[in-house]
């Protein structure tokens, strides 16, 4: 018994840990990823940046039209990209085989029906 108490404290202690990790990995990450998603929202560029400066409130007054601006412009820039990426995915699709597709794909995201069909096609393989 002397010897069975340290083994059952030591699994119980990694077990907490390991529980403990994969909580606090995934609170992370969803923070991450809902980080990004409030950027692409029509306001969430400006509240960004609210939330890293702390501006006062006649700051906030003189700052929102500049934001505003800039803020269509990263939505614009963000449109851009996907166009880029969609095209640089139709120009190597012929090249490429279904395997090395499927790398790209995780490589640089994939998004759009065309993608999901792919998703689909290459989990019934």
């Amino acid at each position: 018994m002397q010897k069975f108490k340290p083994v059952l404290i030591l699994a119980g202690t990694l077990i907490i840990g390991f529980v403990l990790g994969f909580f606090v990995s995934g609170s992370v990450t969803h923070h991450k990823i809902q980080s990004y998603m409030r950027v692409t929202e029509k306001e969430g560029f400006v509240n960004m940046i609210y939330e890293r400066i702390d501006p006062s409130d006649e700051q906030k007054e003189q700052l929102y039209p500049i934001l505003q601006k800039y803020s269509q412009k990263s939505n614009t820039c963000l449109e851009r990209h996907k166009v880029v990426i969609d095209s640089l995915r139709t120009e190597l699709e012929p090249f490429l085989t279904d395997q090395q597709m499927q790398k790209l794909e995780k490589c640089i995201g994939c998004r759009g029906e065309r993608c999901k069909s792919l998703r689909n096609n290459s989990q019934l393989e």
